[in-house]
């Protein structure tokens, strides 16, 4: 099979197990299981969480996941994280989680849809979340470069973030990251460094790695790693 063709889907009912694509849910099943086994090699098996990102896919290969074995969800946009909750809220112990960049006047409507959010970098989102009471998980998203184009925290502010977290008595689980565009000795180095901070400030969940670079981001220690396209194939152009 090739693994970098995209999944066909066509339009299915999005409250019924019987509305499932078998095929659908078997490619799905098929590309975990390739993906878990170079995992497992990598690190201790079970040790590294695949959260399966389906921006930009309907919600019916949302529901193929599922029934393929998928229990951690990534979205990007809030709106489609809104729409796919409202599709698929029957889908008991799938844990959604928010991986897009945050806008304050969305942050309570995606609190409401999320276990967990990943791209948090501001004071003032944290102290929103204590007043949302938000409950779920919340990581750091840290940045090591000075683009002003790339969202999260820098690293010498990430202590501070933490703390103020913890005193709110949210649950701050562990930071996230976003590796520059560069080469793999580099993104290593990335990766290396936020592993680094989560042991330091003894956070027990590291994201880090895409489809591009997940086996780096695991030898150096990532807890989940967020893939999309080498599960699910390339999006339409439309997406």
């Amino acid at each position: 099979m090739d693994k970098s063709d995209g999944l066909k889907h066509n339009n299915l009912s999005p409250l019924s197990r019987d509305g499932v694509d078998p095929e659908l849910e078997g490619v799905i099943r098929e590309r975990l299981g390739y993906l878990r086994e170079k995992i497992d090699s990598l690190s201790a098996p079970g040790k590294v969480k695949i959260v399966s990102v389906t921006k930009g896919f309907p919600v019916e290969v949302t529901r193929a996941a599922y029934f393929a074995g998928v229990r951690d969800i990534g979205e990007n946009y809030v709106q489609e994280l809104v729409d796919k909750y409202r599709l698929s809220s029957d889908l008991l112990g799938l844990t959604r989680h928010f991986i897009g960049h945050i806008q304050s006047n969305k942050l309570r409507a995606i609190s409401e849809v999320s276990d967990v959010i990943e791209t948090i970098s501001r004071p003032s989102e944290l102290e929103r979340l204590n007043r949302l009471a938000f409950r779920g998980s919340v990581l750091i998203q840290v940045k090591f470069d000075s683009d002003p184009a790339r969202s999260g925290v820098p690293s010498d502010k990430v202590l501070e973030l933490v703390e103020l977290g913890r005193n709110l008595q949210l649950n701050i689980e562990g930071l996230m990251t976003i590796a520059p565009i560069v080469d793999p000795k580099a993104r290593g180095e990335v990766f290396r460094l936020l592993r680094v901070l989560c042991d330091n400030l003894d956070l027990p969940e590291c994201s880090m790695g895409m489809s591009d670079d997940f086996e780096i981001a695991v030898s150096e220690g990532a807890t989940m790693v967020r893939l999309g396209s080498a599960i699910f194939g390339q999006r339409s152009t439309k997406n």
